[in-house]
């Protein structure tokens, strides 16, 4: 049988409709295991294209067959059969992206070839790619099968689709198993989620009743040792605060210059901080204003609030009223309820400004705002926030 997908000419919001109904025919297929049948199947999905390209993402052709193919039941092993589920759906997303070439085309078919073959690298490879058309059942399917013959990133990524339920089905000790294989034989992803699970409690439960901030540290030092920037930001942290492991100030300096190096605003407010205090070197207000502006910039609302009031007071650095009011102002944007309130005290006293009682009291109201509502929490994300996004970065 036949799955038709569209006639005649569509707009985009319709070729989107279009691709979705194709990736739908997809499943259900292979949901009803139609490919067992001892039958021919051939199942083609037509996404029209007509006439000139108008942009980019509309490249010029009559008709793209995403896929058309016929398959006898168990012929080779399935290798020149229908293709498993995800591939159809994951082919017929590929030759729609923007201006795909018949040799990228022929790439991906190549690809899919050497992975159902069982190339581990190409499965991994081809998961990948199935993870940016978000396939992720489809994914998840071949991280699997490349990591079960040893493939050590593919390990890292089907273990935290398992832990998070990402495209299969939640399993934690699937998931610990082969994040903790990759972290052994050195994946630095893997290594960091380890230490992630150690630091929020998730070795033995969850909470921070059941932290292993030693196990933490362990996994974390390692990832940053291999160049892991959010790791070297946490292991400079716990070294700096003498939580878990023995207080080491000029490590913590180390791997949060090597973090703030590459753009880390939290690491650059941390080497600010050690600057402005003296915290493990000698104290350097100019070089401290320097680490907490670049944070600034990035918007790191404590690295603005602390710069603000360095202006304001003049703590090392030359006295600048109007600074002040710029950098706290900034905080306050971002949720600083500190940097808030003394904005109201400015702007009601003219410390730097006119005297100004309407602006004092949008302040004094904004400070309470964010003090009751806790938006100071709510603009900084949490560190298992942070490293939650970082995990498939």
């Amino acid at each position: 049988g036949g799955v038709g997908v569209g006639q005649g000419l569509l707009g985009p919001a319709g070729r989107m409709a279009q691709r979705s109904m194709a990736r739908d025919a997809c499943r259900s297929l292979w949901s009803r295991r139609a490919w067992r049948s001892p039958a021919w199947l051939m199942v083609t999905m037509i996404v029209p294209r007509s006439g000139p390209a108008t942009s980019p993402s509309e490249p010029r052709a009559a008709h793209v067959t995403a896929a058309s193919w016929v398959a006898p039941f168990g012929t080779r092993h399935g290798l020149d059969g229908l293709r498993p589920r995800g591939y159809m759906c994951f082919q017929q997303e590929a030759l729609s992206r923007r201006r795909a070439t018949q040799e990228e085309e022929q790439v991906v078919d190549e690809l899919y070839m050497r992975a159902m073959a069982g190339d581990a690298d190409a499965q991994y490879r081809l998961g990948m790619e199935q993870m940016k058309l978000q396939d992720l059942h489809g994914a998840a399917e071949q991280f699997e099968a490349a990591a079960k013959q040893g493939h050590v990133k593919a390990k890292y990524y089907i273990g935290w689709m398992k832990l998070k339920g990402v495209g299969v089905e939640e399993d934690y000790y699937d998931a610990l198993q082969y994040l903790s294989e990759a972290a052994e034989e050195g994946d630095k992803k893997a290594q960091f989620a380890m230490g992630t699970l150690h630091y929020d409690g998730y070795m033995n439960g969850e909470g921070e009743d059941n932290q292993d901030l030693l196990g933490a540290a362990f996994w974390f030092k390692q990832a940053a040792d291999r160049g892991h920037t959010e790791a070297q930001y946490l292991i400079g942290g716990m070294l700096l605060g003498d939580k878990g492991i023995t207080r080491n100030a000029t490590w913590a300096f180390e791997y949060l210059g090597k973090a703030a190096a590459k753009g880390h605003a939290k690491a650059q407010e941390s080497l600010g901080l050690m600057y402005l205090v003296g915290n493990g070197l000698p104290k350097d207000a100019e070089a401290a204003a320097r680490w907490l502006a670049v944070a600034s910039e990035k918007g790191n609302a404590e690295a603005s609030y602390t710069l603000g009031c360095m202006y304001r007071k003049g703590d090392g650095i030359g006295k600048d009223a109007a600074a002040a009011i710029r950098f706290l102002t900034r905080a306050a944007d971002g949720g600083q309820a500190e940097a808030a309130q003394d904005l109201g005290v400015m702007f009601l006293t003219g410390e730097g400004t006119e005297l100004d009682e309407e602006g004092a009291a949008y302040w004094f109201q904004r400070a309470e705002e964010l003090e009751e509502y806790g938006m100071d929490d709510d603009m900084e994300l949490s560190s298992r926030s942070e490293r939650g996004e970082d995990i498939l970065a």
